[in-house]
C-alpha cells in the first residue's frame, strides 16, 4: 500500500483532526483516481474540486464523506464509516442551511455540493434510492449554474458540472422506465450545452472517447418504452422499426473522434473502451425494441457474438496501466451485458472481471446482487428473466433503486 506523502499545506479547521487529515490524503492518492476517464494532471476532481474543499467545508465534508464511504469499504474499517457517517450529516445540515438563504451565485457551489452527495450515496451502495434524490435535486441547479456570470474558472466547473450531472442522469438509465426525466428528446437546455462542451474536447472527463454513443441511450430508452406498450397490445408499428433502424445505423457507423491529441498509446486505449460502448449499445438497442423479460431464439442470434467478443475486450482493458481510468464509466455496460448472461462460465467470467478490477466500492456489491438475483430465479416462475426488463422486473420485485455512478 503507498505511504501517503505529507499535506504540502499547514491544516486548518476540520483538516487539523488526525482522521479527518488522513481521509483528505486518501482522496488525494485513491478516490479522485477512478472517478474519471482522463488522466491525473487532467483529473477534475483534483484540479477543480480541491481547491474549493480547501476553502469551502460545505465542500470539504462532501468530499470527506465520498471518500470515508470508498475507504471504510476498501479497508473493511468501521472507523471509516464512522467518518463518512459525520461528515455527510456536517454535509447535507449545512447545505440544506444555506440553501434556502442564498441568491443564484451560489449556484455552482452547490451543484457541486448535490453530485458530490449523489456519488456519496452511490459508492456508499444506497440501494433505496438516496443517491436519485440527490440527483433529482440537482436539476434546476444546472440551469440556474448554466446562467450564472461566467468567468474562465467558472467555465471551468461548469463545464465539467454539466457533463457530470447529464452522464448520472444518462448512466442511471439501464431498464426503460416511463418516469425517468432522460428518456426521449430532452428539451432541457443543459444538453445543448453538454454539446459544446464535447465541441471543445475530443476527450472527455466521464465519457471519454464515447460521448457521441451516450447520448444515444435516451432515444433507445424512448423505443423500448414504445416497444412494452406495442407489446402489451401485440403489434409492432412502422414508427418502431423506423427508429430501431436509424439507431441501429447511427452506432454501426460511429467512430471515435478525429484529431485526437493525445499520446497514441493514452487514445488507443481510449478507443478500446470507446468499443465496448459501441457494442454495449447495440445490446442495449436490440433489448429496447426486443421489448420483453425473456430471451428468445431471435434476440439471442442478435446477441451471442456480441456479448462473447464484449467478455473478451473488458478483460483487455484490465491489461492497462491506466485501468482505474478506462473502466470508471464501464459499470453500466457491465450491467447491460451481465443482464443477457445465461452461460454458467460467462456469468463467473464477469465475475471474475469485477473482482479483477481497481474498484473497492460498496456499489459494486449492490450491481453483483442485483445480477445474482436475475441469474437465480429457480424459485420463482419467471426464471428466465433476461435484459434490461428483466433487471427492472428484478429491481421492483426486492424493491431495488440504484444509480450507476
Amino acid at each position: 500500500m503507498t505511504v501517503p506523502k505529507p499535506l504540502p499545506w499547514r491544516p486548518e479547521g476540520i483538516l487539523a483532526d488526525a482522521s479527518s487529515r488522513s481521509l483528505f490524503e486518501y482522496y488525494i492518492l485513491n478516490t479522485a483516481n477512478v472517478l474519471v476517464s482522463s488522466r491525473k494532471a487532467d483529473n477534475p476532481f483534483l484540479s477543480c474540486v480541491l481547491p474549493r474543499a480547501l476553502s469551502d467545508d460545505l465542500i470539504l465534508n462532501c468530499v470527506l464523506a465520498m471518500t470515508g464511504a470508498h475507504r471504510a469499504y476498501a479497508d473493511a474499517d468501521h472507523k471509516y464509516n464512522y467518518l463518512y457517517r459525520k461528515h455527510y450529516a456536517l454535509a447535507l445540515s449545512q447545505l440544506r442551511r444555506e440553501i434556502s438563504h442564498s441568491d443564484a451565485g451560489q449556484s455552482i457551489r452547490f451543484l457541486l455540493a448535490t453530485l458530490l452527495l449523489t456519488l456519496v450515496e452511490a459508492i456508499n451502495g444506497n440501494d433505496h434510492g438516496a443517491a436519485a434524490l440527490h440527483l433529482r435535486a440537482s436539476q434546476p441547479l444546472v440551469s440556474a449554474a448554466l446562467t450564472a456570470s461566467s468567468s474562465f474558472d467558472n467555465d471551468a466547473i461548469k463545464s465539467f458540472l454539466v457533463e457530470w450531472y447529464v452522464y448520472l442522469n444518462l448512466v442511471s438509465n439501464f431498464t426503460f422506465k416511463s418516469d425517468h426525466p432522460f428518456h426521449g428528446s430532452s428539451t432541457d437546455h443543459w444538453l445543448p450545452s453538454l454539446e459544446h462542451i464535447m465541441q471543445q474536447n475530443s476527450s472527455s472527463t466521464f465519457f471519454g472517447l464515447s460521448q457521441g454513443l451516450f447520448r444515444m441511450i435516451p432515444s433507445i430508452c424512448a423505443l423500448g418504452q414504445q416497444r412494452l406498450q406495442e407489446r402489451n397490445q401485440g403489434t409492432v408499428s412502422f414508427d418502431s422499426y423506423a427508429k430501431y433502424a436509424s439507431l441501429e445505423r447511427r452506432i454501426c457507423t460511429w467512430q471515435t473522434p478525429a484529431g485526437l491529441k493525445m499520446e497514441d498509446e493514452w487514445a488507443e486505449q481510449l478507443s478500446t473502451a470507446a468499443d465496448v460502448h459501441k457494442h454495449v449499445l447495440l445490446i442495449f438497442l436490440h433489448s429496447a425494441f426486443h421489448g420483453s423479460p425473456v430471451a428468445d431464439d431471435e434476440i439471442m442470434t442478435k446477441l451471442q457474438p456480441e456479448l462473447d467478443s464484449l467478455l473478451l475486450i473488458t478483460q483487455r482493458l484490465l491489461s492497462y496501466d491506466a485501468q482505474a481510468q478506462l473502466l470508471s464509466n464501464m459499470l453500466w455496460p457491465l450491467v447491460i451485458v451481465g443482464s443477457w448472461l445465461s452461460d454458467p462460465d460467462q456469468q463467473q467470467m464477469l465475475r471474475d472481471i469485477i473482482a479483477r478490477s481497481p474498484f473497492r466500492m460498496a456499489l459494486i456489491d449492490k450491481v453483483m446482487l442485483l445480477l445474482e438475483l436475475l441469474w437465480n430465479q429457480e424459485s420463482h416462475s419467471d426464471a428466465c428473466l433476461f435484459g434490461p426488463v428483466g433487471v427492472q422486473v428484478i429491481m421492483e420485485r426486492y424493491n431495488l433503486e440504484i444509480v450507476v455512478a
